[in-house]
């Protein structure tokens, strides 16, 4: 156990819950390790409930915090466990301060907070806040659990909203709009500078030289937009056929995309890399010549900031970004990547084509938006600014 949580008993401790965490590949499994180890680093003692999941990529005990993890069940019956655990940490550590930073999260303390009073504060990200509208058009369950989660909303001390785009939602979602922070989401300014180190994982891809290499590191889900990019690749070919694109992640868009590449006898041109440990995420990023992400809304679900580009730009690489939610917030067009119509192919594959084709245009990019990443997006900073919130509540 680190010496930041050596003595929550004694000092008490700031608990963070989410049903989302590293090695989960989400952006709000991102949000909670980054806000997690950020508080810790700035002194905070921080205890951390989370699911515990198969596939591990360190031991908790090498977290600045303390990590305490529920069984993966799923539905309610891993909310009313997740509950169980959080009611014993809350009378064994009587924390100072409660972060809610997920959607199930928020859905299973809602029920609590019915019979339990306790002060806390909610992240949020955008998605959760149109489901919870959507549901008030549902039956009667999903009208009753809308009104438990918007009392929910109002009763918090602080909602922190990851983006102005969020915000909006928010308040559309009928937050008051007193009671909403912006605080983006931030990188571990540390980690993200280390040198880079890519030459076992061009082997191990089976990558030369030659290769220029697109990458999407995200969730596979239609909002991501891979499939727009898989679109893009026979322009992008015919220009400069040793392109390679890399699809970093795991998700439930697989077979689709991977039907859409057998269908453009895209097979020698397209990479799935499945799921990225902890560790080598960074060397993926290294890997690439352009980082592309052509987010867009899909249903309920939305950008509402978009790590990925981040942590593109903190390794120096030029980003091409979906318009779409936050994205104009955490890119600067024309300055810390390229903002393209997430649904037009040929204007996707254009930007590619403009950074592929132009090192100095590539690398000023990258340059700037790595400059922006870590002024802007340092979770250190961030989380110093969290504490200093939860101090005035």
């Amino acid at each position: 156990m680190g010496p930041a949580h050596r003595n929550l008993k004694k000092t008490g401790c700031i608990l963070i819950y989410s049903h989302t965490f590293p090695p989960h590949g989400s952006g709000v499994g991102s949000y909670c390790y980054g806000l997690a180890n950020g508080l810790a680093r700035a002194g905070s003692s921080v205890v951390v409930l989370t699911v515990k999941y198969q596939k591990k990529t360190r031991a908790s005990d090498s977290y600045p915090f303390k990590l305490i993890r529920f069984p993966r069940i799923g539905g309610w019956a891993e909310r009313l466990i997740a509950l169980v655990y959080f009611l014993f940490l809350i009378s064994i550590y009587r924390p100072k301060q409660i972060f809610i930073v997920e959607k199930w999260a928020q859905e299973a303390a809602s029920m609590l907070r019915l019979v339990l009073p306790f002060k806390y504060s909610l992240a949020v990200h955008g998605s959760e806040i149109l489901v919870n509208q959507k549901r008030l058009e549902l039956g009667f369950k999903s009208r009753l659990l809308a009104r438990i989660l918007s009392r929910f909303y109002d009763k918090a001390e602080n909602v922190v909203a990851v983006s102005n785009y969020t915000k909006g939602l928010a308040i559309q979602g009928g937050i008051a709009p007193d009671k909403i922070v912006v605080l983006p989401n931030g990188i571990d300014i540390e980690r993200f500078s280390r040198p880079a180190a890519t030459e076992k994982l061009k082997y191990k891809l089976g990558l030369n030289g030659k290769d220029k290499i697109i990458l999407t590191l995200a969730v596979l889900k239609p909002r991501k937009g891979q499939d727009m990019v898989i679109q893009a690749l026979p322009r992008i070919i015919k220009e400069n056929p040793d392109v390679k694109y890399v699809i970093a992640g795991c998700g439930d868009d697989k077979k689709r995309l991977e039907g859409l590449v057998n269908e453009l006898h895209l097979e020698n041109h397209v990479i799935f890399a499945g799921f990225i440990p902890e560790q080598e995420v960074i060397d993926y990023y290294d890997l690439a010549d352009v980082f592309v992400m052509a987010s867009r809304k899909d249903g309920l679900w939305v950008e509402g900031f978009g790590i990925p580009f981040i942590e593109a730009n903190a390794r120096g690489k030029p980003v091409i970004a979906g318009l779409h939610g936050a994205v104009p917030e955490v890119i600067t067009d024309g300055e810390s990547g390229l903002i393209i119509d997430p649904e037009n192919p040929d204007e996707i594959a254009e930007a590619i084509l403009k950074i592929l084709t132009n090192t100095e245009l590539a690398e000023t990019i990258g340059q700037q938006g790595k400059e922006k990443c870590f002024s802007l997006y340092n979770w250190d900073e961030i989380a110093k600014q969290m504490i200093t919130l939860t101090q005035k509540a």
